[in-house]
């Protein structure tokens, strides 16, 4: 059961008629790297979300506008989903995240059966319990039920053979760690 969704790290900006309302220059920064971004007063909120998309490769942190509000985003999610904004000259003053200019994602909340995962980054759930290794990405902003997942107790080995779509599997008994050296 996913109890909370992983989240994006999100900054806003508030502008005035659409337009920025000071000159300034801060350095963006995220998870991939950072940008230095300079806008003017009275540029528009659109060509500055431009300016920043424009460079997300870099970042990792991409922007949008809804009327008088920037929003700055993470691409990914969860708590290695970062981004902070540096000002170096003017004023560009941001809310929201940590208060202070940066912010993170959340990492989902998840468990399966009861048990807790072994690992969460964002979205991509990691569990391993008794010889068995899970791992699971999550639809963005999902929470909810799982859906039932079936295991089966022999270890089986998928293979392609040639460049098509048609798999062979093949089970092999025995491969775990705790079941090898015994009689075959």
């Amino acid at each position: 059961t996913v109890t909370t969704a992983a989240t994006k790290g999100t900054l806003t900006y508030t502008g005035s008629g659409g337009k920025i309302t000071s000159t300034a220059t801060f350095t963006l920064s995220g998870k991939l790297g950072s940008a230095s971004v300079s806008v003017v007063a009275n540029d528009s909120l659109s060509s500055v979300v431009t300016k920043i998309n424009n460079a997300s490769y870099g970042t990792g942190v991409t922007a949008s506008v809804s009327g008088n509000i920037l929003t700055f985003s993470s691409v990914d999610y969860g708590t290695s989903a970062t981004l902070a904004i540096n000002v170096t000259s003017g004023t560009f003053n941001v809310a929201g995240g940590n208060g202070n200019g940066t912010a993170q994602g959340t990492n989902a909340v998840v468990t399966i059966g009861g048990f807790a995962p072994a690992s969460v980054d964002g979205n991509r759930v990691t569990f391993a319990r008794n010889g068995t290794h899970l791992q699971l990405e999550l639809t963005a902003g999902y929470s909810g039920a799982i859906s039932t997942l079936t295991l089966s107790k022999s270890p089986t080995l998928k293979f392609a053979l040639g460049t098509g779509t048609q798999q062979t599997t093949l089970g092999l008994r025995g491969v775990l760690i705790e079941t090898l050296g015994g009689n075959s």
